[in-house]
């Protein structure tokens, strides 16, 4: 697990080692490609039930939360684990 601060304040114990597996991939990939379901599967694999909840909350508005918010934060995570893996 790695503790990671995003842009918009908000810090997350992360599953960094996830970025290795394949399945992680696969589920990127059908993401990437359009299935927006995928989204769920990207995301329970990188948090804990307890820090998927806090992202979610944290950008909970009218009892709400943006999918495009998500898919930011998702993108953010694989962005900056990615180039913690390289280093």
């Amino acid at each position: 697990m790695k503790n990671v601060r995003l842009d918009c304040g908000l810090n997350l114990k992360v599953h960094d080692e996830v970025i290795k597996d394949y399945r992680f991939f696969e589920d990127l990939s059908d993401l990437n490609e359009g299935n927006p379901f995928a989204l769920r599967r990207v995301l329970n694999r990188l948090l804990d039930p307890e820090e998927k909840d806090k992202l979610l909350k944290h950008f909970e508005k009218d009892g709400l939360v943006p999918t495009d918010k998500i898919t930011e934060v998702v993108s953010e995570l694989f962005l900056k684990l990615g180039a913690e893996a390289k280093n």
